[in-house]
């Protein structure tokens, strides 16, 4: 099985990061969204946030 990843640092602002992890939880996300990663074969994905000190 291939896997990918795909990281992004997301600036260290604590009400910016709740907000993109309200956006990319699952029930949230848009459906063509959704239904373009299913048609690509992805069937597991996981959004993980980090924050860095970058302003």
């Amino acid at each position: 099985m291939k896997r990918y990843c795909l990281a992004l640092d997301l600036v260290n602002d604590p009400e910016l990061i709740k907000e993109y992890e309200h956006l990319h939880k699952a029930e949230n996300g848009r459906p063509e969204i959704k239904k373009s990663i299913l048609d690509g074969g992805i069937t597991i994905w996981k959004f993980t946030a980090r924050a860095t000190g970058y302003s």
